[in-house]
């Protein structure tokens, strides 16, 4: 299939009307194969192509059957976690609730499922811990270094854009006609279906997902952008934005910011100046998880904290012209 020309008269030859079992496998972004798949040979009737790939739109450029290939369930990803993990006809005692953990973080994905279980083989049950805690806020190498190439296949910046916002701001599924709202993009009704036809983002009843090891793999990139956190595009991360916003230390590199205020473990103070440098902010976003009760203090007589965010002047001498989102 690389090399079409070489051999091609001989091979059309051994192959014209015969009946044939064709698998390609991870296809993306090279309709050319498959172009010269169907002009270039003429198969019998009752032939069979299967073509795997996570470009929809590469699939729908010929008139086929499209088939959505979804993880495996929970007790098939359990035994191919156990199996990597432990090897064939092995025993996990100790384990059962570690093991809960990681098949719920990989979501039936055989890649997440078979890259864990083998980097946690003959590992303690501390290691395992230690593991998890780290995924929480960095993805395996391995699997971020699979996981990149469909977004640098992507190729277009503003589409790349799109999918690091929805992944760093929105949190759980969110409706999509909210998520084009904030976003506030003209072709961001397009660009979405570019991420959900390529896998990247999944729609299920008008609401937007993301993979837990994609959202990780797309604020790795971010975090990689520089650092310093006044130098990244976005800030999720409560501690981060609360040294941006008190310091004064953003920059016009800074796209968004999300400060989560049922996490907050003090008062906020932000800085008369917060804003002066940011003219490149698009989305502030200062919000309470609903599904977390206010951060819990022991010192108080309540057990419980309302901390605040204190905007002395306001933001709106300093914000940017860009601004979509408040």
């Amino acid at each position: 299939m690389d090399t079409p020309v070489l051999g091609s008269r001989s091979i059309k030859d051994r192959l014209r009307c015969k009946k044939v079992f064709i698998v390609l496998d991870n296809l993306n972004g090279r309709s050319s194969k498959l172009n010269d798949l169907f002009e270039r040979y003429q198969f019998a009737n009752g032939s069979r192509i299967i073509v795997t790939s996570t470009d929809k739109q590469l699939l729908m450029t010929k008139n086929c059957q499209i088939y959505q290939l979804n993880g495996l369930d929970h007790h098939d990803a359990l035994q191919l976690l156990c199996f990597h993990a432990f090897g064939p006809n092995s025993v996990a005692t100790c384990y059962e609730a570690l093991l809960e953990s990681v098949a719920h973080y990989a979501k039936g994905n055989p890649l997440v499922l078979e890259v864990l279980g083998s980097s946690l083989k003959y590992k303690s049950v501390e290691e395992w811990k230690s593991a998890l805690d780290k995924l929480k806020t960095d993805p395996d190498p391995e699997i971020k270094k699979v996981l990149r190439i469909s977004y640098d296949g992507l190729g277009d910046k503003s589409i790349q854009g799109i999918f690091l916002d929805i992944a760093c701001f929105f949190i759980n599924q969110v409706p999509r006609e909210e998520v084009e709202s904030i976003l506030n993009h003209a072709n961001a009704t397009i660009e979405i279906r570019v991420l959900i036809d390529k896998s990247l983002i999944i729609e299920s009843k008008e609401r937007l997902g993301i993979h837990d090891s994609l959202r990780q793999m797309a604020r790795a990139i971010v975090r990689d952008e520089s650092r310093d956190c006044g130098n990244r595009s976005r800030l999720w991360n409560n501690k981060d934005s609360c040294h941006v916003l008190e310091r004064n230390t953003g920059t016009s590199a800074i796209e968004g910011i999300l400060l989560d205020l049922s996490k907050l473990r003090k008062d906020v103070k932000v800085t008369r100046t917060a804003f002066s440098k940011m003219f490149n902010l698009r989305l502030l976003k200062l919000h309470s998880d609903k599904r977390f009760p206010p951060y819990n203090c022991s010192r108080y007589p309540s057990g419980e904290c309302n901390f605040r965010v204190s905007l002395p002047d306001g933001v709106e001498p300093f914000v940017s012209n860009d601004l979509k989102y408040f």
